[in-house]
């Protein structure tokens, strides 16, 4: 009798310890991540599209209520400017629009809202003469930061579109009053 219990306790352990083999597909998971890059904005200058300009001065233009910075280190004249409805009295930021010509003048700076700016970049072009001037396109929401220091005025511009007749540009850059 005994040896009928021990067979039984040593099949139900058999029994027991057994495990059914069991196949599992191995899955995969696939992610897509999309990464915004943006250009940084230069400290001592501008670039427009690909291309880096220095600062060489920065003035005032006080016809139009701009801040007007010139590149002379390239051998060409390239300029990267912020048009104002006035000039900023207050350090603060200026919400970055498209250039629109008002019925009553042919320049930026009479249409725009009291804490609006329009950015542009303007290069020499590669065939007859003049420029190609490239203006806000106002299309990101992005504004540009407005320091003043000791009545000097310091613009940073983060990368937006600037737009011409002939194509469409990003531009970023810092402009820093002489």
């Amino acid at each position: 009798m005994s040896k009928i219990f021990c067979i039984a306790i040593a099949g139900s352990l058999l029994f027991t310890a057994c495990k059914k083999s069991t196949t599992t597909t191995p899955t995969t998971t696939t992610t897509t991540t999309t990464t915004t890059t943006s250009t940084p904005t230069p400290t001592d200058g501008w670039m427009l599209g690909t291309t880096k300009y220095k600062q060489a001065y920065c003035l005032r233009q006080t016809n139009q209520f701009a801040l007007n910075c010139v590149d002379a280190t390239s051998g060409t004249i390239n300029s990267f400017a912020a048009f104002f409805s006035a000039y900023p009295t207050v350090s603060g930021t200026y919400h970055i629009v498209a250039f629109k010509v008002d019925s009553t003048t042919t320049y930026p700076g009479k249409s725009i809202g009291a804490n609006d700016v329009i950015i542009t970049g303007s290069i020499p072009k590669t065939t007859g003469s003049g420029d190609n001037t490239y203006w806000s396109a106002g299309l990101e929401g992005k504004d540009a930061i407005v320091t003043l220091t000791a009545g000097k005025i310091k613009i940073e511009v983060p990368q937006v579109s600037v737009v011409s007749a002939a194509d469409t540009l990003k531009i970023t850059g810092t402009m820093i009053e002489n």
